[in-house]
Protein backbone atom coordinates (compact mmCIF):
# COMPACT_ATOMS: atom_id res chain seq x y z
CA UNK A 1 0.00 0.00 0.00
CA UNK A 2 1.05 3.54 -0.47
CA UNK A 3 -0.10 6.92 -0.33
CA UNK A 4 -0.43 9.79 -2.94
CA UNK A 5 2.62 11.74 -1.59
CA UNK A 6 4.57 12.36 -5.29
CA UNK A 7 1.68 11.60 -7.25
CA UNK A 8 0.95 14.82 -9.84
CA UNK A 9 -2.67 14.58 -10.71
CA UNK A 10 -3.59 16.66 -13.95
CA UNK A 11 -7.54 15.65 -13.74
CA UNK A 12 -9.51 14.91 -10.71
CA UNK A 13 -13.43 14.75 -9.95
CA UNK A 14 -15.53 13.80 -6.73
CA UNK A 15 -19.52 13.41 -6.31
CA UNK A 16 -21.04 12.45 -3.40
CA UNK A 17 -20.31 8.80 -3.71
CA UNK A 18 -16.93 8.19 -5.38
CA UNK A 19 -13.76 9.84 -6.45
CA UNK A 20 -11.57 9.62 -9.57
CA UNK A 21 -8.11 11.29 -11.00
CA UNK A 22 -6.00 10.82 -14.29
CA UNK A 23 -2.03 11.20 -13.19
CA UNK A 24 0.91 12.33 -15.90
CA UNK A 25 1.71 8.89 -15.79
CA UNK A 26 -1.76 8.08 -17.67
CA UNK A 27 -2.91 6.15 -15.00
CA UNK A 28 -6.38 6.58 -13.88
CA UNK A 29 -7.78 5.54 -9.92
CA UNK A 30 -11.15 5.26 -8.33
CA UNK A 31 -12.58 4.73 -5.18
CA UNK A 32 -15.83 4.79 -3.07
CA UNK A 33 -19.21 3.59 -3.91
CA UNK A 34 -19.33 1.15 -7.32
CA UNK A 35 -22.39 -0.91 -6.86
CA UNK A 36 -23.10 0.76 -10.35
CA UNK A 37 -19.67 -0.31 -11.97
CA UNK A 38 -19.24 3.46 -12.03
CA UNK A 39 -15.29 2.96 -10.22
CA UNK A 40 -13.91 1.06 -13.83
CA UNK A 41 -12.74 -2.23 -12.53
CA UNK A 42 -15.19 -4.81 -13.67
CA UNK A 43 -13.62 -7.80 -12.55
CA UNK A 44 -14.73 -6.61 -8.72
CA UNK A 45 -17.97 -5.88 -8.10
CA UNK A 46 -17.90 -3.29 -4.84
CA UNK A 47 -20.09 -1.95 -2.61
CA UNK A 48 -17.38 0.07 -1.24
CA UNK A 49 -13.65 0.53 -2.12
CA UNK A 50 -12.03 2.21 0.55
CA UNK A 51 -8.67 2.72 -1.49
CA UNK A 52 -8.00 3.93 -4.43
CA UNK A 53 -6.72 1.13 -7.10
CA UNK A 54 -6.00 1.80 -11.12
CA UNK A 55 -8.39 1.65 -13.73
CA UNK A 56 -6.77 -1.65 -15.71
CA UNK A 57 -8.39 -0.61 -18.91
CA UNK A 58 -6.09 2.14 -19.80
CA UNK A 59 -2.96 0.65 -18.77
CA UNK A 60 -1.34 -0.13 -21.73
CA UNK A 61 1.04 -2.71 -20.21
CA UNK A 62 -2.32 -4.65 -18.92
CA UNK A 63 -4.83 -4.07 -21.96
CA UNK A 64 -2.79 -4.15 -25.02
CA UNK A 65 -6.36 -4.04 -27.38
CA UNK A 66 -5.52 -0.08 -26.50
CA UNK A 67 -4.88 1.79 -29.64
CA UNK A 68 -2.37 4.79 -29.53
CA UNK A 69 -4.63 6.77 -31.91
CA UNK A 70 -6.89 7.00 -29.06
CA UNK A 71 -4.30 8.60 -26.94
CA UNK A 72 -4.22 8.52 -22.77
CA UNK A 73 -6.73 10.07 -20.51
CA UNK A 74 -6.51 13.22 -19.78
CA UNK A 75 -9.91 14.83 -18.46
CA UNK A 76 -12.43 13.23 -15.82
CA UNK A 77 -16.09 13.84 -14.48
CA UNK A 78 -18.56 12.12 -12.56
CA UNK A 79 -22.39 11.84 -13.02
CA UNK A 80 -24.34 10.72 -9.89
CA UNK A 81 -23.55 7.05 -10.82
CA UNK A 82 -21.63 7.38 -13.81
CA UNK A 83 -18.19 8.30 -15.02
CA UNK A 84 -16.61 10.40 -18.52
CA UNK A 85 -13.00 10.46 -19.58
CA UNK A 86 -11.66 12.03 -22.53
CA UNK A 87 -8.69 10.83 -24.04
CA UNK A 88 -5.62 13.52 -25.63
CA UNK A 89 -7.21 12.07 -29.18
CA UNK A 90 -10.53 13.31 -28.37
CA UNK A 91 -12.37 9.59 -27.14
CA UNK A 92 -14.57 9.43 -24.64
CA UNK A 93 -15.04 6.71 -22.60
CA UNK A 94 -17.69 6.28 -19.74
CA UNK A 95 -19.23 3.50 -17.61
CA UNK A 96 -21.73 3.10 -14.71
CA UNK A 97 -25.51 3.41 -14.38
CA UNK A 98 -26.57 3.48 -17.95
CA UNK A 99 -30.51 2.87 -17.27
CA UNK A 100 -31.55 6.86 -18.59
CA UNK A 101 -29.05 6.13 -21.50
CA UNK A 102 -26.28 8.57 -19.60
CA UNK A 103 -23.80 6.36 -20.80
CA UNK A 104 -24.70 7.26 -24.47
CA UNK A 105 -23.85 3.86 -25.73
CA UNK A 106 -27.26 3.16 -27.36
CA UNK A 107 -28.30 0.99 -24.75
CA UNK A 108 -29.70 1.35 -21.01
CA UNK A 109 -27.69 -1.12 -19.49
CA UNK A 110 -25.32 -0.95 -16.44
CA UNK A 111 -21.32 -0.75 -17.57
CA UNK A 112 -18.57 -1.87 -15.03
CA UNK A 113 -15.60 -1.38 -17.76
CA UNK A 114 -15.22 1.88 -19.78
CA UNK A 115 -16.57 1.54 -22.91
CA UNK A 116 -16.20 4.14 -26.25
CA UNK A 117 -18.90 6.74 -27.27
CA UNK A 118 -18.71 5.41 -30.53
CA UNK A 119 -21.45 7.97 -31.59
CA UNK A 120 -18.31 10.70 -32.29
CA UNK A 121 -16.43 8.23 -34.60
CA UNK A 122 -19.05 7.29 -36.86
CA UNK A 123 -19.44 10.06 -38.15
CA UNK A 124 -17.97 11.16 -41.69
CA UNK A 125 -15.48 12.94 -40.77
CA UNK A 126 -14.75 11.57 -37.36
CA UNK A 127 -16.06 13.95 -34.20
CA UNK A 128 -12.81 14.37 -31.87
CA UNK A 129 -13.94 15.93 -28.83
CA UNK A 130 -11.06 18.00 -27.50
CA UNK A 131 -12.86 20.44 -25.66
CA UNK A 132 -15.12 20.67 -22.71
CA UNK A 133 -16.42 17.77 -20.69
CA UNK A 134 -19.07 17.68 -17.89
CA UNK A 135 -21.56 15.70 -16.38
CA UNK A 136 -25.12 16.51 -14.72
CA UNK A 137 -26.70 14.13 -12.18
CA UNK A 138 -28.42 11.85 -14.89
CA UNK A 139 -27.01 13.62 -18.49
CA UNK A 140 -23.56 14.30 -19.89
CA UNK A 141 -22.45 17.42 -22.27
CA UNK A 142 -19.64 17.83 -24.15
CA UNK A 143 -17.81 20.31 -26.80
CA UNK A 144 -16.34 19.38 -29.78
CA UNK A 145 -13.17 21.16 -31.81
CA UNK A 146 -15.62 23.58 -33.49
CA UNK A 147 -17.34 24.69 -30.07
CA UNK A 148 -20.47 22.93 -30.98
CA UNK A 149 -22.46 21.20 -27.93
CA UNK A 150 -24.03 17.47 -27.71
CA UNK A 151 -25.50 16.21 -24.83
CA UNK A 152 -27.10 12.46 -24.04
CA UNK A 153 -29.29 10.73 -20.94
CA UNK A 154 -32.22 12.03 -18.81
CA UNK A 155 -34.31 14.94 -20.35
CA UNK A 156 -37.22 15.79 -18.37
CA UNK A 157 -36.33 18.84 -16.82
CA UNK A 158 -34.86 19.60 -20.74
CA UNK A 159 -31.72 19.04 -19.91
CA UNK A 160 -30.29 17.57 -23.30
CA UNK A 161 -31.71 21.45 -24.79
CA UNK A 162 -32.88 19.98 -27.98
CA UNK A 163 -36.53 21.90 -27.65
CA UNK A 164 -38.52 18.75 -28.46
CA UNK A 165 -39.89 16.63 -26.19
CA UNK A 166 -39.14 15.08 -22.53
CA UNK A 167 -37.74 11.67 -24.33
CA UNK A 168 -34.49 10.16 -22.97
CA UNK A 169 -31.46 10.13 -25.39
CA UNK A 170 -29.14 7.26 -25.19
CA UNK A 171 -26.70 9.12 -27.97
CA UNK A 172 -25.41 12.38 -28.29
CA UNK A 173 -27.32 14.96 -29.81
CA UNK A 174 -26.07 18.19 -31.14
CA UNK A 175 -27.29 20.95 -29.28
CA UNK A 176 -28.46 22.74 -32.32
CA UNK A 177 -29.01 19.75 -35.51
CA UNK A 178 -29.46 22.42 -38.03
CA UNK A 179 -25.67 23.83 -37.58
CA UNK A 180 -23.77 22.81 -40.19
CA UNK A 181 -20.19 24.17 -39.72
CA UNK A 182 -18.96 22.83 -43.38
CA UNK A 183 -21.84 25.64 -44.73
CA UNK A 184 -21.03 29.05 -43.37
CA UNK A 185 -24.19 30.52 -44.61
CA UNK A 186 -26.42 27.60 -43.46
CA UNK A 187 -24.89 28.20 -40.19
CA UNK A 188 -25.60 31.92 -39.76
CA UNK A 189 -29.04 31.35 -40.28
CA UNK A 190 -29.68 28.35 -37.96
CA UNK A 191 -27.71 30.55 -35.13
CA UNK A 192 -29.95 33.42 -35.77
CA UNK A 193 -32.50 31.25 -35.20
CA UNK A 194 -31.13 29.37 -32.28
CA UNK A 195 -29.20 32.06 -30.38
CA UNK A 196 -26.39 29.69 -29.68
CA UNK A 197 -23.46 28.33 -32.26
CA UNK A 198 -20.17 26.64 -32.82
CA UNK A 199 -18.30 29.09 -30.18
CA UNK A 200 -19.12 27.62 -27.06
CA UNK A 201 -15.35 27.31 -24.48
CA UNK A 202 -16.44 26.44 -21.63
CA UNK A 203 -19.82 24.26 -19.83
CA UNK A 204 -21.11 23.13 -16.51
CA UNK A 205 -23.92 21.25 -15.47
CA UNK A 206 -25.90 21.09 -12.39
CA UNK A 207 -27.99 18.43 -11.48
CA UNK A 208 -30.53 18.85 -14.40
CA UNK A 209 -29.28 22.04 -15.93
CA UNK A 210 -26.56 23.23 -17.80
CA UNK A 211 -24.91 26.86 -18.90
CA UNK A 212 -21.96 27.53 -21.28
CA UNK A 213 -20.11 30.05 -22.48
CA UNK A 214 -19.37 31.61 -26.06
CA UNK A 215 -15.89 33.25 -27.21
CA UNK A 216 -17.97 36.52 -26.93
CA UNK A 217 -18.31 36.17 -23.07
CA UNK A 218 -21.99 35.07 -23.60
CA UNK A 219 -23.65 32.65 -21.06
CA UNK A 220 -26.21 30.66 -21.86
CA UNK A 221 -28.45 28.26 -19.86
CA UNK A 222 -31.14 25.42 -20.13
CA UNK A 223 -32.83 22.71 -18.58
CA UNK A 224 -34.24 22.65 -14.73
CA UNK A 225 -35.12 26.07 -13.36
CA UNK A 226 -37.74 25.59 -10.18
CA UNK A 227 -35.46 27.02 -8.27
CA UNK A 228 -34.36 30.09 -10.43
CA UNK A 229 -30.70 28.75 -11.36
CA UNK A 230 -31.08 30.11 -15.18
CA UNK A 231 -31.64 33.32 -13.83
CA UNK A 232 -35.12 33.85 -15.90
CA UNK A 233 -36.48 35.84 -13.67
CA UNK A 234 -39.57 34.52 -10.51
CA UNK A 235 -42.48 32.64 -12.12
CA UNK A 236 -45.96 34.21 -12.35
CA UNK A 237 -48.40 33.57 -9.64
CA UNK A 238 -51.34 33.43 -11.40
CA UNK A 239 -51.23 29.98 -11.31
CA UNK A 240 -51.32 27.47 -8.29
CA UNK A 241 -50.37 24.54 -9.67
CA UNK A 242 -47.22 25.64 -10.99
CA UNK A 243 -44.25 25.32 -8.77
CA UNK A 244 -41.35 27.67 -10.14
CA UNK A 245 -40.25 27.98 -13.68
CA UNK A 246 -40.89 25.44 -16.59
CA UNK A 247 -37.84 24.00 -17.67
CA UNK A 248 -36.08 25.92 -20.01
CA UNK A 249 -36.23 23.48 -23.31
CA UNK A 250 -33.94 25.52 -25.69
CA UNK A 251 -31.06 27.55 -24.25
CA UNK A 252 -30.94 31.29 -23.06
CA UNK A 253 -29.04 34.10 -22.64
CA UNK A 254 -28.04 34.60 -18.82
CA UNK A 255 -25.48 37.13 -18.83
CA UNK A 256 -22.84 38.84 -21.42
CA UNK A 257 -19.81 39.52 -19.11
CA UNK A 258 -15.97 39.54 -20.63
CA UNK A 259 -13.79 36.53 -19.72
CA UNK A 260 -16.46 35.07 -16.84
CA UNK A 261 -15.63 31.61 -14.98
CA UNK A 262 -18.89 29.52 -14.24
CA UNK A 263 -19.70 26.88 -11.76
CA UNK A 264 -23.27 25.25 -11.20
CA UNK A 265 -24.82 23.17 -7.80
CA UNK A 266 -27.30 21.26 -7.63
CA UNK A 267 -29.49 23.50 -8.22
CA UNK A 268 -27.66 27.04 -8.52
CA UNK A 269 -25.49 28.70 -10.55
CA UNK A 270 -22.46 31.25 -10.21
CA UNK A 271 -20.73 33.54 -12.22
CA UNK A 272 -17.26 35.14 -11.82
CA UNK A 273 -15.32 38.02 -13.79
CA UNK A 274 -13.06 40.53 -12.97
CA UNK A 275 -13.67 40.59 -8.87
CA UNK A 276 -17.04 40.10 -8.42
CA UNK A 277 -19.28 36.95 -7.66
CA UNK A 278 -22.27 36.73 -9.81
CA UNK A 279 -25.12 33.99 -8.78
CA UNK A 280 -28.82 33.00 -8.97
CA UNK A 281 -30.90 30.05 -7.91
CA UNK A 282 -31.09 27.65 -4.55
CA UNK A 283 -29.68 29.70 -1.42
CA UNK A 284 -31.61 27.80 1.10
CA UNK A 285 -28.38 26.51 2.52
CA UNK A 286 -26.50 30.14 1.98
CA UNK A 287 -24.44 28.64 -0.75
CA UNK A 288 -24.75 31.99 -2.62
CA UNK A 289 -22.97 33.16 0.30
CA UNK A 290 -25.75 35.99 0.85
CA UNK A 291 -28.80 36.57 3.23
CA UNK A 292 -31.38 35.85 3.22
CA UNK A 293 -31.73 32.33 2.36
CA UNK A 294 -34.42 32.33 -0.34
CA UNK A 295 -33.95 31.31 -4.09
CA UNK A 296 -32.77 34.03 -5.83
CA UNK A 297 -34.77 34.26 -9.44
CA UNK A 298 -32.25 36.71 -11.18
CA UNK A 299 -28.89 36.85 -12.22
CA UNK A 300 -26.93 39.37 -8.70
CA UNK A 301 -23.93 40.74 -7.95
CA UNK A 302 -23.06 38.63 -4.22
CA UNK A 303 -19.68 39.80 -3.51
CA UNK A 304 -16.40 41.46 -4.47
CA UNK A 305 -13.80 39.10 -4.50
CA UNK A 306 -10.58 37.95 -5.87
CA UNK A 307 -10.29 34.27 -7.15
CA UNK A 308 -8.86 32.13 -8.91
CA UNK A 309 -11.16 29.07 -9.16
CA UNK A 310 -14.87 28.14 -7.96
CA UNK A 311 -16.28 25.02 -7.05
CA UNK A 312 -19.98 23.90 -6.77
CA UNK A 313 -21.15 20.95 -4.50
CA UNK A 314 -25.08 19.77 -3.50
CA UNK A 315 -25.96 22.48 -1.25
CA UNK A 316 -22.19 24.78 -0.78
CA UNK A 317 -19.77 26.36 -2.56
CA UNK A 318 -15.86 26.48 -3.04
CA UNK A 319 -13.81 29.36 -4.06
CA UNK A 320 -9.82 29.64 -4.51
CA UNK A 321 -9.04 33.13 -3.75
CA UNK A 322 -5.58 34.64 -5.14
CA UNK A 323 -3.54 34.67 -1.77
CA UNK A 324 -3.97 30.60 -2.07
CA UNK A 325 -7.05 30.59 0.74
CA UNK A 326 -10.11 28.41 0.29
CA UNK A 327 -13.40 30.37 0.78
CA UNK A 328 -16.38 28.54 1.60
CA UNK A 329 -20.11 29.24 2.51
CA UNK A 330 -23.35 26.60 2.11
CA UNK A 331 -24.74 24.05 3.55
CA UNK A 332 -22.25 22.14 6.48
CA UNK A 333 -24.30 19.44 7.42
CA UNK A 334 -21.93 16.68 6.80
CA UNK A 335 -18.56 18.88 7.14
CA UNK A 336 -18.67 19.68 3.70
CA UNK A 337 -17.14 23.32 4.34
CA UNK A 338 -13.85 21.79 5.98
CA UNK A 339 -15.55 23.40 9.25
CA UNK A 340 -17.36 21.39 12.35
CA UNK A 341 -21.01 20.52 11.41
CA UNK A 342 -23.26 22.82 11.47
CA UNK A 343 -26.18 23.78 9.25
CA UNK A 344 -25.08 26.35 7.40
CA UNK A 345 -21.73 28.50 7.09
CA UNK A 346 -21.63 32.32 6.17
CA UNK A 347 -18.41 33.00 4.01
CA UNK A 348 -15.65 31.88 6.06
CA UNK A 349 -11.96 31.44 4.57
CA UNK A 350 -10.34 27.40 6.13
CA UNK A 351 -7.19 27.20 7.40
CA UNK A 352 -4.92 24.66 8.03
CA UNK A 353 -4.43 23.20 4.53
CA UNK A 354 -0.65 22.77 3.71
CA UNK A 355 1.01 23.52 0.74
CA UNK A 356 -0.07 25.74 -2.31
CA UNK A 357 -3.46 24.17 -3.85
CA UNK A 358 -3.01 23.14 -7.90
CA UNK A 359 -6.65 21.31 -8.15
CA UNK A 360 -9.58 21.58 -6.63
CA UNK A 361 -13.19 19.10 -7.04
CA UNK A 362 -16.36 19.73 -5.65
CA UNK A 363 -19.40 17.40 -5.74
CA UNK A 364 -22.13 16.26 -3.49
CA UNK A 365 -20.98 16.74 -0.10
CA UNK A 366 -17.32 16.08 -0.33
CA UNK A 367 -14.05 18.12 -1.62
CA UNK A 368 -11.08 16.64 -3.15
CA UNK A 369 -7.79 19.24 -3.15
CA UNK A 370 -4.98 18.58 -4.85
CA UNK A 371 -1.26 20.59 -3.15
CA UNK A 372 1.51 21.46 -4.30
CA UNK A 373 5.26 20.16 -2.98
CA UNK A 374 4.13 16.78 -1.51
CA UNK A 375 1.33 16.23 -3.67
CA UNK A 376 -0.90 14.83 -1.19
CA UNK A 377 -4.50 15.02 -1.82
CA UNK A 378 -6.54 16.27 1.31
CA UNK A 379 -10.04 15.20 1.36
CA UNK A 380 -12.46 17.83 3.11
CA UNK A 381 -15.06 15.30 4.51
CA UNK A 382 -16.91 15.73 7.97
CA UNK A 383 -15.24 18.38 8.59
CA UNK A 384 -11.62 16.77 8.39
CA UNK A 385 -8.47 16.81 6.35
CA UNK A 386 -6.19 13.84 5.53
CA UNK A 387 -4.27 12.15 2.62
CA UNK A 388 -5.76 9.48 0.72
CA UNK A 389 -4.20 6.22 -0.21
CA UNK A 390 -3.94 3.94 -3.68
CA UNK A 391 -4.58 0.03 -2.84
CA UNK A 392 -2.06 -2.19 -4.63
CA UNK A 393 -2.66 -4.69 -6.88
CA UNK A 394 -1.94 -7.13 -4.43
CA UNK A 395 -3.96 -5.41 -1.22
CA UNK A 396 -7.53 -5.25 -3.84
CA UNK A 397 -7.39 -8.93 -4.63
CA UNK A 398 -6.76 -9.72 -1.05
CA UNK A 399 -9.88 -7.53 -0.58
CA UNK A 400 -11.53 -9.53 -2.90
CA UNK A 401 -10.26 -13.35 -1.39
CA UNK A 402 -11.81 -11.60 1.72
CA UNK A 403 -14.90 -10.69 0.42
CA UNK A 404 -15.74 -14.36 -1.40
CA UNK A 405 -14.22 -15.82 2.06
CA UNK A 406 -16.68 -14.03 4.37
CA UNK A 407 -19.73 -14.70 1.72
CA UNK A 408 -18.95 -18.23 2.02
CA UNK A 409 -18.71 -18.44 5.44
CA UNK A 410 -22.20 -16.42 5.69
CA UNK A 411 -23.91 -18.91 3.07
CA UNK A 412 -22.63 -21.84 4.89
CA UNK A 413 -23.64 -19.98 8.35
CA UNK A 414 -26.97 -20.11 6.57
CA UNK A 415 -27.30 -23.45 5.04
CA UNK A 416 -26.76 -25.30 9.15
CA UNK A 417 -29.07 -22.62 10.97
CA UNK A 418 -31.98 -24.37 12.11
Amino acid sequence: MKDLKGVKIISIAVNGNSSIFITDEKKVFTAGDGDCGQLGHGDLVHELMKRFREVDHFNREKNKKLSKIEGHPVKCCLAQSGTLIQTSGGHLYTYGLGEQGQLGHQNFKLQKKPKKVSYFRAQKPEIPIKQSIACGGEHMVVIDEHGRIYAWGLNTKGQIGNGKSERTHWQPVLLNSSLNVYNPSAAREALELFGIGFNIINLACGFAHNICVTTEGKIFGWGNQSHGQLGQGEAPNDNPFQVGLRPLRRPKLIATLKKPKIACGKNFSLLYDEGVLYGCGDNKSGQLGILPHENVWKVKELMRVELLDLKCGDDFTVCLKKDGTLLVFGGNSEGQCGLPKCETVKPTVVSGIEGKIKKLAVGGKSVLIVVEGEKVVEKAETGQKRSLEIASEPEAKRQKVEETVSKEEADEKQSVAP
